[in-house]
């Protein structure tokens, strides 16, 4: 398996993450929380949504999330030009293993690589 079957290549800048909707902040805290409920219970295989990303390491991630949160479009493009923020593809089985202050690390199924990615990429 190589690691470019499971993100999306884009060679334009472009917004990623940014949701499509806009939820209140009600809504997204109930969200959150289901997912934290829903990982704490057992639930192992998660399926990917489009739009997201993913890291090599946790603090990458954290990194990306947090100028995500800022709106530092600029800043996940450089990110992604050196090779430390990949678009993930929607529909990717994966197994987590992970879970910790809004992070998701995960493998791929069939794999041993592990990645970390936001709580929100996952469609539970």
């Amino acid at each position: 398996m190589r690691l470019e079957d499971y993100y999306v290549d884009r060679h334009s800048p472009r917004q990623i993450g940014k949701p499509t909707c806009a939820c209140s902040m009600k809504t997204k805290m109930i969200m959150v929380i289901a997912v934290i409920c829903a990982l704490m219970s057992g639930s192992l295989a998660e399926t990917t949504k489009a739009g997201w990303f993913f890291c090599l390491t946790k603090e990458d991630a954290l990194r990306a999330a947090l100028y995500l949160r800022d709106g530092d479009n600029a800043a996940l493009c450089e990110l992604e030009t050196q090779k430390r923020l990949y678009g993930l593809k929607e529909g990717v089985e994966v197994r987590v293993v992970a879970q910790e202050a809004g992070l998701v690390k995960f493998r791929m199924k069939g794999s041993t690589v592990e990645f970390w990615t936001v709580i929100e990429a996952l469609g539970l």
